[in-house]
């Protein structure tokens, strides 16, 4: 009768055993389902996000209604004449809450412009003028990237800092590719 009841309780232990060893690799499988989805949403949202502008530091003292025209003037001061008659701007859209590091009377905008090559032609525009005076305004300009591309980015300091102290030149691909130049050679790190 003993020897039964161990028995009997043998065989769950066994079955809870194996309920258990199911549920730990289901839960593995959709962990990693899990990460795969996020990273697919980060890159969409990356994607949506391609015509986008960070502008970093606006004065709050630019009311909302006055907005639209400073960033068209800066716009038409920052290309020459004949690049920006082409340039529209499709919307500004207030990040809530303060950059990091800004002085509290401090904003970023989103400019989102009509293409993506206007994005990029604006940024060459102002490439090497950083920080950008405009009309006594100090401003920096950035890509509009995702968290999610943002917290990848910043898990790859250390490696950075090894190709900086390496020599080797590296630039930042679309949207979460480091690519590096050595010997003439590209290398991607994705």
């Amino acid at each position: 009768m003993l020897t039964g009841r161990i028995r009997a309780t043998e065989e769950v232990v066994q079955d809870l055993r194996a309920q258990h060893d199911a549920t730990t690799t289901q839960t593995q499988e959709l962990a990693a389902t899990c990460t795969q989805l996020t990273a697919r949403v980060g890159l969409l949202e990356d994607m949506v996000r391609q015509k986008n502008l960070n502008v970093r530091e606006i004065p709050d003292t630019v009311p909302a209604d006055e907005l639209p025209h400073l960033i068209n003037r800066l716009i038409q001061a920052a290309l020459p004449p004949k690049q920006d008659k082409g340039m529209t701007l499709d919307g500004l859209f207030h990040i809530p809450g303060r950059p990091r590091n800004a002085p509290d009377s401090a904003r970023d905008v989103i400019m989102n412009l009509k293409s993506h090559s206007d994005k990029e032609g604006f940024l060459r525009a102002v490439r090497g003028q950083t920080p950008f005076i405009f009309e006594d305004l100090t401003l920096n300009f950035y890509q509009d990237l995702s968290r999610q591309t943002l917290q990848w980015r910043a898990s790859l300091k250390e490696t950075m800092a090894q190709l900086r102290s390496a020599d080797i030149q590296y630039k930042w691909g679309y949207s979460r590719t480091l690519i590096a130049t050595r010997d003439g050679h590209n290398h991607r790190l994705t």
